[in-house]
């Protein structure tokens, strides 16, 4: 955790240093949309990064990269029956 704020509380002429952290962290999950055939990672031009073949938004699929270049595949299906699991309503 980083420190927020460092002050000093002074005692007559003893200072006493305090620190203080953020009691929170933002964790958040990113999704990657990685190429169907070998589940490497896109480049803007429309390009798979690892065999260079150009392809069309069809082809694209949702993953996330769990080690670097390593994706688990998730479809539609997996997004709505953690839906139906959760208690979140649309």
């Amino acid at each position: 955790m980083a420190k927020v704020y460092k002050p000093f509380t002074c005692l007559g002429i003893v200072a006493i240093p305090i620190s203080m952290y953020t009691a929170a962290q933002y964790n958040s999950i990113h999704f990657k949309q990685p190429h169907k055939v070998d589940n490497s990672k896109l480049k803007y031009k429309n390009t798979c990064g690892h065999c260079g073949k150009e392809f069309n938004l069809k082809s694209l699929i949702k993953g996330y990269e769990y080690v670097k270049e390593h994706y688990v595949v998730v479809t539609d299906n997996d997004l709505i029956s953690l839906l139906k699991k959760s208690n979140w309503k649309k």
